[in-house]
């Protein structure tokens, strides 16, 4: 076995091992490469598709979207500029997003959009009581739903208000906490410069605790999540 696979078996052992021996001392943070093989496009395949609806407003259809929108505005695409544009207001933004997420009837023939093994896997460690707690940075509801399919019914922390008035952290069985909003809930959707600025004091305070009492397992492309797209 080369050496730098021999070096990741080691660190997998010896997380499983944590896990087992201290169960509930660590904590999930999910990225978009937990969702993408669901169906729910990565952030470059959203901005590839906002990209293309600002094009199709100067009725052009551009081969390569990156290139025509800098060409075009003279600056790099991300989400947040993107999203800015095209939707100016909350309640605009989750509409235009809302497709990322849900199945259409296409889908759902193809089973798309559904928790993937690794979320399946999260609520499986969660039912044995050695995760209790999951961070994900994403907008899609996947985490949840896997949980539920395991007979967990989660706390779930959607929108900053939410954290008031929660029971002590080691008390819960399964938490899961939307670091950027969910996207059923436009008031609470992270998508903009302004709005991934900095989180409230509360917020703040919030994880401070998470990661001085926990160990933090990081699943997925985490790089990714921290933008404002459904990197799910």
């Amino acid at each position: 076995m080369p050496m730098a696979k021999v070096g990741v078996f080691r660190q997998l052992l010896s997380l499983a091992f944590s896990l087992h021996t201290s169960p509930g001392s660590y904590a999930f943070v999910l990225g978009a490469g937990i969702s993408v093989p669901s169906g729910v496009p990565s952030a470059w395949g959203v901005q590839e598709q906002l990209i293309q609806k600002v094009a199709a407003v100067e009725n052009e259809s551009p081969t390569d979207p990156f290139e025509w929108y800098s060409q075009r505005f003279g600056v790099e695409p991300s989400c947040q500029s993107l999203l800015e544009k095209l939707g100016p207001t909350q309640v605009e933004r989750q509409r235009l997003l809302r497709s990322f997420f849900e199945p259409d009837e296409e889908e759902r023939e193809q089973a798309l959009k559904r928790p993937t093994q690794g979320h399946r896997a999260i609520a499986r460690l969660v039912r044995s009581g050695e995760i209790r707690i999951v961070l994900t940075l994403n907008f899609d509801r996947l985490m949840e739903a896997a949980l539920r399919d395991g007979g967990i019914e989660p706390v779930v922390v959607s929108h900053a208000s939410d954290i008031y008035g929660l029971p002590p952290l080691h008390t819960l069985g399964a938490l899961v906490v939307h670091l950027h909003g969910d996207y059923m809930n436009p008031t609470a959707m992270r998508n903009t410069h302004q709005e991934l600025a900095g989180y409230e004091s509360h917020v703040d305070q919030f994880l401070d605790r998470i990661t001085f009492d926990y160990g933090l397992v990081l699943v997925g492309d985490v790089r990714s999540g921290t933008r404002s797209c459904p990197e799910s």
